[in-house]
C-alpha cells in the first residue's frame, strides 16, 4: 500500500471513528464465589436487578486460573490472556510480601 492510500485511510478511519466521553465512569464488579446461577433468581435480588436491566451482564467467562483469582482479575482488567500451562507467570505481574504474624505465615499481594 502507498504512503498516500495509507494517509487517506487513516484520515477516513479517525473521520468515521466515533469519539468516546472521556467523563463516562466504568465501574466493573467483580463477586469472589458468586455461583453462575444465583444471579437468575432476580426477584430476590433487587439491587443485581437494576443492575442487570440497565448495565450488561456477561453469560459466560473462561478464567485462566479457575482456582486463583487474581490473575483472573488480572486478566479481566488488561485483556491480556495467560495460558494456563504457564500459571507460574502471573508471579511476575504482583509483588509477594510474605508476613510472619505468630505461628501464621500468610502472602499480601500487592499490584506494582
Amino acid at each position: 500500500m502507498t504512503r498516500a492510500a495509507l494517509n487517506i485511510l487513516t484520515v477516513l478511519i479517525l473521520l468515521l471513528s466515533r469519539c468516546c466521553d472521556a467523563n463516562r465512569k466504568l465501574l466493573v464488579f467483580l463477586i469472589d464465589g458468586f455461583r453462575y446461577d444465583y444471579i437468575d433468581d432476580l426477584q430476590n435480588l433487587a439491587g443485581f436487578r437494576e443492575i442487570v436491566e440497565n448495565g450488561v451482564k456477561v453469560d459466560y467467562m473462561t478464567p485462566d486460573f479457575p482456582s486463583l483469582s487474581y490473575p483472573n482479575y488480572y486478566s479481566l482488567m488488561t485483556g491480556e490472556f495467560l495460558p494456563i500451562m504457564t500459571t507460574h507467570d502471573f508471579l511476575i505481574y504482583f509483588c509477594h510480601v510474605f508476613h510472619m504474624q505468630s505461628s501464621l505465615a500468610y502472602f499480601r499481594v500487592y499490584f506494582c
